[in-house]
């Protein structure tokens, strides 16, 4: 199963900054239209960006939720077949049907720690817009993304049982674990990484 980061979607106050901030920046573009906004209303000038690879969906902050990464997502060969996985070697762990106003997702699932991750694959029916083209080269992108694990020896063998993460060669932090999913790695902090095409 080739497992590829695709999204990332993070709470923010300031949706219009932020976006300027990253299309400036990493000159992402937007690749969706009607993203929710403050006051719960699909907004049609609000989309997930891309930097041609990872979507970056900039979510309206809540009361309640925190700033930062909320959660990513994987485009995966077969939903069916890591959702099976899930439900065989991890059945104590959630996962459910993605709403159908999200652009990316067909499935949103937690790991060990309680992070959650979305699936997708390509022909899904709610995958559209941005998502369902290859991408694009540019300059500058997003080559990894960093969350805290407590026991990240548990979320390196879940995302290697489940999505066939492979280890890195890479060097981390001292008791660092690392996995590579497709162009993507997954460490301590659950680096996870792509590197640029060549």
């Amino acid at each position: 199963m080739i497992a590829k980061i695709r999204h990332v979607a993070t709470h923010t106050e300031h949706y219009d900054k932020e976006c300027k901030f990253y299309q400036t920046i990493f000159g992402m573009k937007q690749i969706t239209t009607g993203l929710v906004d403050e006051n719960g209303k699909s907004n049609p000038d609000r989309g997930h960006i891309s930097d041609g690879v990872i979507g970056m969906a900039l979510l309206a902050k809540r009361a309640g939720s925190q700033a930062g990464i909320d959660h990513f997502g994987f485009e995966v060969d077969d939903v069916g077949e890591a959702v099976d996985r899930l439900n065989r070697l991890y059945p104590e762990l959630l996962h459910t049907r993605a709403l159908t106003y999200v652009p990316f997702a067909g499935t949103r699932a937690q790991d060990p720690t309680g992070t959650q991750f979305d699936l997708s694959q390509k022909g899904q029916a709610n995958v559209r817009e941005g998502y369902l083209a290859d991408g694009w080269e540019q300059p500058r992108w997003l080559n990894h993304i960093a969350l805290r694990a407590r026991k990240p020896e548990e979320v390196a063998e879940f995302y290697t049982k489940v999505l066939e993460l492979k280890g890195v060669e890479e060097a981390g932090e001292e008791g660092s674990i690392r996995g590579r999913a497709s162009t993507t790695s997954v460490s301590t902090w659950r680096a996870l990484k792509r590197p640029r095409k060549t």
